[in-house]
């Protein structure tokens, strides 16, 4: 079902939500630092302005990054 189609029946995406940095930590296994140097080499999802003090990954550019990781390009 589309992410339009959960929200109308009241319930959210998997993917159609913001991540924390904890959150992102957690799903990636990656520390805090590595993905903060990954995203300034152009080799992570860049994080997004929430508010003045916070910041969230959205879901489905990290989901789609691990798919990467799990499937490279030329590789079957």
């Amino acid at each position: 079902m589309s992410a339009a189609g959960e929200r109308a029946q009241g319930r959210p995406s998997d993917r159609d939500r913001f991540l924390r940095i904890d959150d992102v930590i957690a799903t990636t296994a990656l520390s805090r630092r590595t993905i903060y140097r990954m995203i300034r080499e152009g080799e992570f999802p860049a994080q997004h302005r929430l508010s003045k003090r916070a910041v969230g990954w959205w879901q489905g550019a990290v989901d789609d990054w691990l798919q990467s990781r799990l499937n490279p390009p030329g590789k079957a």
